[in-house]
């Protein structure tokens, strides 16, 4: 979202426009260098797009009565009615957080809505749940869907990283994890190995399955599932459920994929295959 655009109306006790009160914006907590200056207009408004400051705190100067609005006040109101209505995070944050308090004699806790700086890759399409959080207790579902973009060819026995299903994994968090995707081979044996590289530590386990003949094969993060063609040109696909227990390391995890015998003519894993990624607890 970047830095706010400000603007406001100056009126005197009457409820007359003033114009030419002189408008200042400052760093928060810094009362020297004006970072932009404005005056109202006739009708007593005045705006500042695009503020190079993140944290602004706003003065008003009408010959020597200064008023000042700082980035750190907090007001309390028991309605408001926006046409439009911005949430940012302040300067140097790495998440968002937006907190309903309690009322006294309501609820026991506060609640809390976290958005978190990453949400897995630029491929993160479908954000489908968000993470609650009461002060001490975690609601769980902070999801989120990555999708290949393109086809991956593979031409030989090395496994590879997918190019497009890229998670971001926090340390010291369980995550449920889904891929499913289609795949086939123009020659008749290159067949297709899936295995996980996961973050350092990280313990993995869940099954695959699918291919022509539908096997199915429980792996952990240092074993792989086979899938079969039968011959070249045969559409198959496959399906993985399972979760993922970060350690105290943060990374990065994504299915690898090679031929089972490398062959020149490619196995193909096809544009639309998809990775779904739920946190469970943290």
């Amino acid at each position: 979202m970047g830095n706010p655009n400000l603007a406001g109306s100056v009126f005197d006790s009457a409820g007359v426009a003033v114009s030419g009160i002189t408008v200042n914006i400052y760093t928060s907590g810094d009362t020297a260098t004006v970072i932009a200056t404005t005056t109202t207009g006739a009708g007593g408004g005045w705006s500042i797009s695009n503020s190079s400051v993140g944290n602004p705190d706003v003065e008003l100067v009408n010959g020597t009565e200064i008023t000042r609005f700082k980035f750190d006040d907090r007001i309390a109101l028991t309605g408001m009615d926006a046409q439009s209505y911005n949430l940012r995070t302040n300067s140097g944050t790495s998440s968002f957080d937006l907190e309903i308090l309690a009322p006294s004699g309501g609820f026991s806790q506060d609640l809390r809505f976290r958005m978190p700086d990453n949400l897995g890759s630029s491929e993160a399409v479908i954000l489908t749940d968000a993470q609650f959080k009461a002060s001490s207790n975690v609601v769980q579902g902070t999801g989120v869907t990555l999708y290949k973009t393109a086809d991956q060819s593979l031409t030989d026995s090395t496994l590879t990283n997918d190019d497009h299903m890229q998670f971001a994994a926090a340390s010291g968090t369980t995550y449920e994890v889904q891929v499913g995707f289609s795949y086939t081979q123009t020659g008749s044996s290159g067949d297709l190995i899936a295995k996980w590289n996961v973050p350092s530590g990280a313990n993995l386990k869940g099954s695959w399955t699918g291919g022509i003949t539908s096997t199915f094969t429980a792996v952990t993060e240092a074993s792989s599932a086979a899938f079969h063609t039968g011959s070249s040109a045969t559409l198959a696909g496959g399906f993985f459920h399972g979760h993922l227990e970060s350690s105290a390391a943060a990374g990065t995890l994504t299915p690898q994929w090679r031929q089972q015998d490398a062959d020149a003519s490619a196995t193909t894993i096809y544009k639309g295959a998809w990775m779904s990624v739920r946190q469970v607890s943290s």
